[in-house]
């Protein structure tokens, strides 16, 4: 059972100082406390009888937010209008978390810990801290409604880093011409507004571990001194007290265009986006032991895009009919390293130089050998491999040459998490009172890679697999996908590989609405304002050609480094809707 009780408050005041110059401050509060309870009863399976097991955690949060601004505003004259604000705000968390275990319960009806045997008890606690504290500043200025600027700054002060480096500054500024306020476009009827802008900023990103720039003990590093156990502690990281903020600096160009009286409007941006000091962990070699990987400011990643919004009215009147379409692309590159090494993510995917970033990486494979002549006559394999078992490809190297054996060298990129495009359309239609939304959102271009397949059809030990097993390689020709099933897996036939790299592009119904409203005059009988019934589809369909359970795989799990990679999380929800709204 896991039990929760929040606490969210806001109160703010506001104080005009003088016309024009107002002074105003907020507070706010988040208070979570949570309780949660595991217990396993005692079971038995023949003579196999398995002991019962408990155990609970309580932990609370606090975070608070305080925020100060000082704004000013004036206008000068008919075609000046300026805007400045100033402020500080201060943002604080605190966790704690307590837990204990017992097994050997008395009953399986008493789940509380204190009916349960003492001998393995154990308990456990914790805490951590982080804070914010920034200073900001903008101003706004528009000359006639035509000529507009902006400009802020923020410094952004974070615990996470170590004090040589716990503030980075971040400025922006952007600039607008509305071309359709200058006398010359005043001719040019079907143009209702049309709107140049151009911005220049940086950002920052502070979310890593906490306490990276410093050492942090871990407890339980129990050691036998003579006969006895004593219990210590030792450090648990490797410590960067050079790690700072990741930043990240974006020039945009963009236009609003608006026609026939805004009927139909179209929104353009270009931009390129330059990170400089990702904040990734490095990773260690083994023999240092259980430490933690240190955090690292290492390289920089570019990004290349066009948004593109296309909205309007295709017919008005009784019968009426919107559409708003929108469709985005971008493509990345890791443009330096620093030097360093390429970095792996998971095992599953790498990020060079020269590429994008977090590509899967693994062998390359050429169906299944049919027959022991074919595993004869092929590069050499693993020891133990036989008919039945995956034929890996030996690639050239950088000289062309071959080397006739399946080793590291040849893993390559096998595909992509990133997609090409993303796009969206909404459809709305009305007739005497009749609504119909239709809502569709899709990706196309991404790979996915299938880590549940991987896990289902492996075949290599005692466990449930897929049903697609059923159909796995037991003599020549009978499948040239599935492979024999062997325990142990002698001949790695479960490696990272194209196997389970698959397309992730698809289309969803995201969501279907279709209302009704009463006639006025029926309304106006029943003595109400409105009264409308609807029934609303999330999700309903999907189109696509991937295997898992769905495509659109969620955040578990995934990071910039490995993304894309499908663990098996639960798939979106189809939730069906019906509704009354009622107006008085």
């Amino acid at each position: 059972t896991n039990h929760k009780t929040r606490l969210l408050g806001n109160v703010y005041g506001e104080y005009q100082l003088l016309e024009g110059l107002s002074f105003r401050t907020t507070f706010g509060l988040d208070l979570l406390f949570a309780n949660q309870r595991r217990f396993n009863p005692e079971s038995r399976r023949g003579d196999l009888t398995t002991k019962s097991y408990g155990e609970q955690f309580a932990s609370n949060e606090l975070i608070w937010l305080n925020e100060n601004t000082l704004s000013f505003h004036r206008n000068f004259g008919s075609r000046h209008d300026f805007t400045a604000l100033a402020g500080v705000t201060a943002q604080a968390s605190r966790f704690e978390i307590l837990s204990g275990s017992r097994d050997q319960f008395i009953s399986n009806q008493i789940t509380e810990l204190d009916g349960a045997s003492t001998a393995n008890q154990a308990a456990s606690s914790s805490a951590r801290e982080w804070s914010l504290l920034s200073y900001l500043g903008r101003v706004t200025y528009a000359f006639a409604g035509k000529y507009l600027f902006t400009g802020t700054v923020r410094a952004d002060g974070s615990s996470r880093f170590g004090p040589a480096n716990r503030f980075g500054v971040f400025p922006s500024a952007s600039v607008g011409w509305r071309l359709s306020e200058e006398a010359f476009m005043r001719r040019v009827r079907p143009v209702s507004d049309l709107k140049l802008r151009a911005s220049y900023g940086v950002t920052g990103n502070q979310e890593i571990d906490l306490y990276t720039y410093s050492t942090y003990v871990g407890f339980g590093r129990n050691y036998n001194f003579g006969n006895q156990v004593a219990t210590g502690v030792s450090p648990a990281n490797i410590t960067n007290p050079d790690v700072r903020w990741e930043s990240t600096t974006q020039a945009d160009i963009g236009l609003d265009l608006g026609l026939w009286a805004d009927r139909v409007t179209f929104t353009a941006d270009y931009y390129v986006k330059n990170t400089d000091g990702m904040l990734v962990k490095k990773p260690i070699s083994r023999i240092g032991g259980s430490l933690d990987a240190p955090t690292v400011n290492i390289g920089k990643v570019s990004n290349r895009g066009l948004e593109l919004a296309l909205a309007g009215q295709v017919l008005t009147g009784t019968f009426g009919w919107t559409t708003d379409l929108n469709f985005s692309t971008n493509r990345n590159e890791l443009v330096s390293l620093g030097g360093g090494e390429p970095i792996i993510g998971r095992e599953i995917t790498r990020s060079v130089e020269g590429q994008p970033i977090g590509q899967f990486y693994g062998w390359v494979t050429d169906g299944i050998f049919q027959t022991e002549e074919q595993v004869t006559n092929s590069p050499r394999q693993r020891d133990g491999t036989k008919p039945g078992d995956v034929k890996f490809v030996d690639l050239p190297d950088k000289n062309g040459g071959y080397n006739n054996t399946i080793g590291d060298e040849d893993r390559t990129f096998i595909g992509n998490p990133q997609p090409r495009y993303i796009y969206g359309l909404t459809n709305a239609f009305s007739f005497k009172g009749l609504e119909l939304s239709v809502f569709l959102q899709g990706v196309q271009g991404n790979d996915l890679y299938n880590q549940l397949r991987e896990n289902l059809e492996g075949m290599a030990f005692d466990a449930n697999q897929a049903r697609t097993t059923l159909g796995r390689w037991t003599g020549e020709g009978s499948s040239n996908v599935m492979p024999r099933a062997v325990a142990g897996d002698p001949a790695r036939n479960r490696r990272r590989s194209d196997r389970y790299v698959e397309d992730g592009s698809y289309l969803r119904v995201r969501n279907v609405t279709l209302g009704y409203s009463l006639p006025a005059k029926v309304v106006q009988a029943l003595r109400m304002q409105r009264v409308r019934i609807y029934v609303s589809a999330q999700n309903a369909f999907t189109f696509t050609r991937y295997s898992g359970l769905d495509p659109e795989i969620g955040s578990y799990n995934q990071s910039s480094l490995a993304s894309g990679i499908d663990y098996g999380t639960y798939p979106v929800p189809r939730t069906l809707l019906a509704g009354l709204n009622l107006s008085f």
